[in-house]
């Protein structure tokens, strides 16, 4: 078979194989220099860890050295004020033992705290050095005084013979007082049992005492009730007369005026010239007026609120009101509930303009409630009148009602108010007693059909007390139609004025 100079696959493949070859011995000699550079680089490093461990291993024995020396065993060093670690223990102790002294180092500290030293021993040689000085001057005082010393034994000596002596004469006495103690004991038990005996005996007396007393007081208020009822006493005295009566008109002129404080609206009851005493019983009063205008000094004009046909009044007939007093402030008690008109509802109210009207006070006063006003006021002697209201009776109510609680207060109220009264000698009324006397008519707040009791009205003129015949013209009138009288009832000419006396 001829040869073919062309390259065959033997030959491709053969040079393939010696560049690969040449290739990878090229890189095995390359890697091996690296890796003989990775081995020096390797060593050297071992040889600086080496050193380093070395040198780790020296810093731990110092640290572990300097804990020794500073006395904390804590695993870590920690930080400045972290607890459970050496420098936060360090700052705790520094804190504690140096206090005031304390600085950022320990070092500092120290320095402090040895200053501080220094300067308490400068002290102490000073203060031992005072001190050497009083244990001196201590010692020269104690030889000095030594001899006096010695010469007040010697005294004592001799005072001692005579306190031996002091002290059997003192014996004898103490002994003589206690044979005395021991009998006046004696009398003081004697004493005691008889003065139990005296105490009984006077408590027994007392008892009896108060039980007579108690009854002497009931009869002296009974015997009294009983002569109320039969003479009627009364030591009241008119306030003032009537001068003029005209029936026309309705109207009467009374000798009082404002001299004697009198205020308009203020109600008289009206007695006979020849009467047997004012304020003797309702039954007695012929009439009640109203004060409606003030003429002078000693002279006004009222109007007739009520008057007895077969009694007319008349020229010298008196008037007499229990809660005005010429010139005086009168003071009442009051106790129970105030009920003018029996309409159920309370008139307290009106009861105390109408006395404030009449210039008069209330002393004390026990209000629908039960309890006294003011807390402590007490009925005097000079309280006029004790004004009983109405007080229910307790039984006409439940157990459980609370009104049978109030009606019981003021029920021992009356009581006590009753006694003191009686016992200051201040007369009692009744509440229409009192109304009577002071001329006031009782007025009813609403119509009822068939009732004989006036009532107020809603519109037009009325007096102060609601009467429902007030109707007064409040315009001007010629001086032709008014009429002004004089101190005894006589028309006065127009455009002249004259008081009188």
């Amino acid at each position: 078979m001829a040869s073919s100079d062309k390259p065959t696959a033997v030959h491709f493949t053969l040079i393939f194989f010696v560049m690969a070859t040449l290739i990878l011995a090229v890189m095995t000699y390359l890697n091996y220099r690296d890796l003989t550079d990775v081995r020096v680089q390797k060593d050297a490093l071992q040889n600086e860890v080496s050193a380093a461990n070395t040198g780790i291993a020296n810093r731990i024995a110092e640290i572990d050295a300097m804990k020794a020396a500073l006395g904390y065993n804590f695993p870590d060093v920690g930080a400045t004020g972290q607890p459970g670690t050496v420098l936060g223990q360090l700052t705790t102790d520094l804190a504690t033992v140096g206090r005031d002294l304390q600085e950022p180092t320990v070092a500092a500290t120290g320095v402090a705290m040895r200053a501080k030293i220094s300067q308490l021993e400068a002290e102490l040689a000073s203060t031992q050095q005072s001190l050497e000085e009083v244990q001196s001057q201590l010692l020269a005082v104690q030889s000095r005084y030594q001899g006096q010393v010695d010469e007040i034994q010697k005294s004592q000596q001799g005072s001692e013979s005579n306190l031996q002596t002091f002290i059997a004469d003192r014996d004898e006495i103490v002994s003589q007082k206690d044979a005395e103690l021991t009998q006046l004991r004696g009398d003081y038990q004697s004493a005691l049992t008889q003065k139990g005996a005296i105490e009984d005996q006077m408590v027994s007396m007392r008892k009896g005492f108060e039980e007579k007393l108690a009854q002497l007081t009931k009869d002296i208020t009974q015997l009294q009730q009983e002569l109320d009822d039969v003479n009627r006493v009364s030591f009241e005295v008119p306030d003032g007369e009537i001068r003029r009566v005209d029936n026309n008109t309705r109207t009467v002129w009374i000798n009082l005026g404002d001299a004697d404080s009198l205020r308009t609206q203020t109600t008289f009851s009206v007695y006979d010239h020849d009467h047997h005493g004012v304020a003797r019983g309702p039954e007695d009063i012929k009439g009640r007026v109203e004060v409606v205008r003030i003429l002078g000094p000693h002279l006004s004009q009222a109007r007739i609120l009520e008057e007895d046909l077969l009694r007319p009044m008349s020229e010298e007939d008196v008037v007499y009101s229990p809660v005005w007093s010429a010139g005086l402030t009168e003071s009442f008690a009051f106790v129970g509930e105030i009920d003018f008109d029996g309409d159920g509802q309370s008139d307290r109210n009106q009861l105390h303009d109408i006395l404030e009207q009449s210039g008069a006070t209330i002393s004390v006063e026990i209000n629908d409630e039960g309890y006294r006003i003011p807390e402590d006021a007490v009925i005097t002697k000079d309280t006029k009148f004790l004004i009983l209201g109405h007080t229910p009776d307790p039984a006409d109510f439940a157990a459980e009602d609370p009104n049978r609680e109030r009606i019981n207060r003021i029920l021992a109220e009356t009581a006590q108010m009753k006694e003191r009264a009686l016992r200051q000698g201040v007369r009692i009324l009744s509440l229409n007693e009192f109304l009577a006397f002071m001329g006031y008519r009782p007025t009813q707040r609403l119509f009822l059909p068939g009732s004989n009791m006036p009532y107020t009205l809603q519109g037009g003129s009325e007096d102060a007390i609601g009467n429902p015949g007030a109707r007064y013209s409040t315009g001007r009138t010629s001086e032709l139609f008014r009429r002004d009288y004089d101190a005894k009832g006589e028309i006065v000419k127009p455009g002249t004025r004259n008081y009188g006396n």
